[in-house]
């Protein structure tokens, strides 16, 4: 940007977000995106609510029910931050970069550990209640 005088025109300050709604604003947004661009969320969230429909059939008392909403938010957290430093990746070197594909591949096996986890967690903890259930 110019003046028109052949200096650049001075950028305004930056100025943080104020307030709570608009920084919750940008979180969703965020969440949004991730949901909207990467596949891995969006198979993530379906499965997700599906152990939330076991956690109700199997009428899971509160303790259990923490578990399981703490696993269900770690996956989700772990891929978001994957997917936010696979964009930073791209908007930082879009050639081909051995150490940022290898950080990129940690992230990855970072949610592969979570996600994982979750799903012993999942089967630890709905597992008894629903074959009870089942079996009557």
């Amino acid at each position: 940007m110019s003046t028109g005088a052949g200096e650049p025109t001075p950028r305004p300050p930056f100025v943080p977000a104020r307030g709570w709604r608009r920084k919750y604003g940008f979180a969703l947004r965020g969440v949004q995106r991730c949901l909207i661009q990467e596949l891995s969320f969006r198979i993530h969230f379906p499965v997700a609510m599906v152990v939330v429909a076991a956690g109700f059939a199997a009428r899971l008392d509160a303790a259990r029910w923490c578990v399981l909403v703490l696993s269900i938010a770690l996956v989700w957290s772990a891929e978001l931050f994957n997917s936010s430093l696979e964009q930073l990746a791209k908007a930082v070197d879009t050639a081909e970069n051995e150490r940022i594909r290898d950080a990129l591949d940690m992230a990855a096996g970072a949610v592969l550990l979570v996600a994982l986890g979750a799903a012993l967690v999942g089967v630890m903890v709905l597992g008894p209640p629903l074959w009870r259930l089942v079996m009557g």
